[in-house]
């Protein structure tokens, strides 16, 4: 089965608890929370704090992608506040090894996120050690940006590495980018706009539209 977060990114902030009330009781895996710190992206976001305030509306995962500069000073604090998943990148000049440990220990489940423009072999010396991976299949720091289908070729690459390891992609995810995703191998998609479009009205029809699109290659 395919998993499926909503990205919070494209949720209305004012209504996230209602906004997450209306997804409940859908066919997601759990909700995904991009948090950007204005120097790893050219933007600011969702902090723990969030987090912890919407962990008593739901049991799904909160999958968290951290696309910050310094990963390690908020490990502890997303932990304590009820994130399940967690990822960084693998850009970083850090001690990834390290990091990876310290989710491990936090008992959160541990992924490398890589951008479109980096090579999977920086990647590769990871794959044994983590959970899963998080595949952007566009440019990150911006909700609704234009789909790379070089991220295509990233997910067989990875695949053809680590055959067992959960690849998750994230960035454009539509009725029409989806099953490419799906069919090269990825078993998650984080959606923003293609979920959240029209209003709380529309979500179901969203995301049944998503569903249906790659069913075949489930």
């Amino acid at each position: 089965m395919i998993q499926i977060y909503p990205s919070l990114l494209s949720a209305d902030f004012s209504q996230l608890g209602n906004e997450i009330a209306r997804w409940e009781e859908l066919s997601i895996s759990g909700y995904h929370l991009d948090v950007m710190d204005g120097h790893f992206v050219p933007n600011l976001t969702m902090g723990p704090s969030l987090v912890k305030s919407l962990r008593s509306h739901t049991k799904k995962t909160f999958d968290v992608h951290l696309m910050v500069a310094n990963p390690q000073l908020f490990l502890e604090a997303f932990a304590e506040a009820g994130a399940d998943r967690l990822s960084f990148h693998v850009e970083l000049e850090a001690d990834l090894d390290a990091m990876i440990r310290r989710v491990k220990g936090l008992r959160m489940k541990v992924g490398l996120a890589i951008n479109p423009s980096t090579s999977v072999q920086k990647l590769a010396p990871f794959l044994m050690h983590i959970d899963f991976v998080l595949v952007m299949a566009v440019e990150p720091g911006f909700a609704g940006g234009k789909f790379v289908p070089e991220a295509l070729n990233k997910i067989l690459e990875i695949l053809s590495h680590a055959p067992e390891i959960e690849v998750v992609v994230d960035g454009a995810m539509s009725p029409q980018t989806a099953p490419k995703a799906v069919e090269s191998g990825a078993k998650g998609i984080v959606a923003g706009s293609s979920l959240f479009k029209g209003g709380p009205d529309c979500y179901t029809q969203n995301l049944n539209e998503l569903l249906t699109s790659f069913t075949k290659f489930c």
